[in-house]
């Protein structure tokens, strides 16, 4: 049985699209129920964080920096939820995605130093207060420092400090988003 060409075009055009929607370099998504997987994506980390994104653009990004206190899975799904907390209920209602970031070992770096912005994270810091840049949210070294130094209100020429941290993505789409809202969000009280 053969496709009539119209429809081989089609169904080409339809992967092609997307193939382009993931996210460049996302590696493959553990299911929300497997909390080894999860552990295992998370051993050794620095951060972890959660962007989630609506139709109308990203609706809120939230993470966990240093030492992680729980397990791997109870950590993304901290982080996932904090995103979702941030978005407001009517935004996290029409949530399409989210994106999981694993910074791994940080890397001292000197002031505007350059970086590979779609493999690395920058985390900007002055005093206490720190920005994390996430992988792929700069096309440009220079640009991820002005971005950071501008979400801390630093001027241009103060001094601040910068980690760059390899960075590994997992991308949840709509439907490991809804299995995990149904079958793996922990039961309220649940410690």
């Amino acid at each position: 049985m053969t496709l009539p060409r119209v429809g081989i075009s089609a169904l080409l055009i339809g992967l092609f699209l997307l193939i382009l929607s993931l996210p460049a370099g996302s590696s493959p998504t553990p299911d929300c129920s497997d909390s080894q997987a999860w552990d295992e994506v998370v051993r050794g980390a620095e951060g972890v964080y959660a962007t989630v994104w609506a139709d109308s653009g990203v609706v809120g990004c939230r993470g966990i920096r240093g030492g992680l206190e729980k397990s791997g899975a109870e950590s993304v799904f901290a982080v996932l939820q904090d995103a979702l907390d941030e978005a407001g209920p009517r935004r996290a209602a029409r949530v399409r995605a989210a994106r999981i970031s694993v910074l791994g070992r940080g890397q001292a770096l000197a002031l505007d130093a350059s970086f590979d912005p779609s493999m690395e994270s920058l985390l900007v810091s002055r005093g206490e207060a720190a920005v994390v840049i996430l992988r792929g949210e700069a096309r440009t070294p220079s640009y991820a420092w002005r971005r950071a130094r501008a979400r801390l209100g630093v001027p241009a020429g103060a001094v601040v400090f910068g980690r760059v941290y390899q960075t590994r993505q997992y991308t949840l789409d709509s439907h490991a988003l809804d299995r995990w809202r149904n079958l793996c969000r922990p039961a309220p009280g649940t410690p």
